[in-house]
């Protein structure tokens, strides 16, 4: 059996560049992270023991709103039934003439 030569490559040969069509560049840019506030357990003690004002009588998680009272409605009425006239008896059959 005959032994083939490996296929050789030549490495000087430089790959040709890609059309504009098939070049995608990409860009990811990075925010900065926002300084986040350290609190410190004082600071937190001290904000969590500030009294807050009474809530509003108009805010909405005070009392229920009172319940304002309607008349009540009258009873549902069904549709008047059709009325129903008796069958006419069927009329004797005349000849014609």
């Amino acid at each position: 059996a005959e032994e083939t030569e490996p296929f050789k490559t030549d490495e000087s040969v430089a790959t040709p560049p890609l059309h504009p069509a098939y070049r995608m560049t990409a860009r990811i840019s990075i925010l900065a992270p926002i300084p986040m506030l350290a609190w410190t357990n004082s600071e937190v003690v001290r904000l969590l023991t500030i009294s807050f004002p009474p809530a509003s009588p108009l805010s909405p998680w005070s009392s229920p709103s009172p319940q304002i009272p309607f008349p009540p409605l009258p009873p549902i009425l069904s549709p008047p039934s059709p009325i129903l006239s008796p069958a006419l008896p069927p009329r004797p059959i005349r000849p014609l003439g």
